[in-house]
C-alpha cells in the first residue's frame, strides 16, 4: 500500500542521509526494541545491511502476505550497479 511505501522511503532517505535518530523512529516495533538505540540500529545497518547506506536508486517491488504480516521488497541499487532485494516486514 501507499503507506508502507511512504515509511520505507522515509527510512531509507534517513539511513543514506546517516539520521539514525529518524530511521530508527521509522523502524518497526520489533527492530526498535531489539536494538533500542539510534546508534545501535545504524551500527547493524553499517555491518550488516550496507547496500541500504548507499544505494542510489530503490524500487518497489511486489508486496507479499505471510500468516500475520505482510513483507515489501524493495530492489536497491548501489554506485556499482549492483542490485540488492531488501525484505521489509511490517
Amino acid at each position: 500500500t501507499l503507506a508502507i511505501r511512504r515509511v520505507i522511503e522515509q527510512q531509507l532517505d534517513a539511513i543514506k542521509r546517516d539520521d539514525a535518530e529518524t530511521a530508527f523512529a521509522l523502524a518497526a516495533p520489533n527492530i526498535r526494541r531489539a536494538f533500542r538505540d539510534p546508534t545501535t540500529f545504524m551500527a547493524l545497518v553499517s555491518r550488516d545491511y550496507m547496500p541500504m547506506r548507499r544505494w542510489e536508486a530503490a524500487t518497489f517491488l511486489d508486496l507479499r502476505t505471510f500468516d500475520d504480516h505482510c513483507v515489501q521488497r524493495v530492489k536497491l541499487v548501489d554506485a556499482k550497479g549492483a542490485a540488492h532485494v531488501a525484505n521489509y516486514a511490517m
